[in-house]
């Protein structure tokens, strides 16, 4: 990784995902039990779900091209984007707001 993250790898409510508690939505401890039993380890489960966050925004700037914005304006939201470590840091983290709201 470029830059550190700004989070840790578990936050105080990490435990609410990796033991299904049951005030918290179900897929993404379903998400985090599937890694595990790949064999990721929670560091690892963070690249996934950063690989699954750069094809979310690739997503999203595909979209954006389609309905007709200028490639200048989609680059610089891009770099934006990229240029703003706390953004993507997010993804580093065993929290449901890494890819899942509820």
């Amino acid at each position: 990784m470029l830059l550190p993250p700004y989070f840790p790898l578990l936050e105080a409510d990490s435990a609410g995902y990796l033991n299904f508690i049951p005030q918290r939505t179900a897929f993404y401890p379903i998400f985090l039990r599937g890694m595990t039993q790949l064999g990721l380890s929670l560091e690892q489960i963070t690249y996934v779900q950063t690989f699954l966050f750069s094809l979310a925004l690739m997503t999203l700037l595909a979209a954006i091209l389609r309905a007709g914005v200028s490639r200048v304006l989609v680059l610089f939201f891009a770099v934006a984007l990229e240029a703003n470590g706390y953004f993507s840091s997010l993804q580093r983290t065993i929290s449901s707001e890494s890819i899942f709201s509820p």
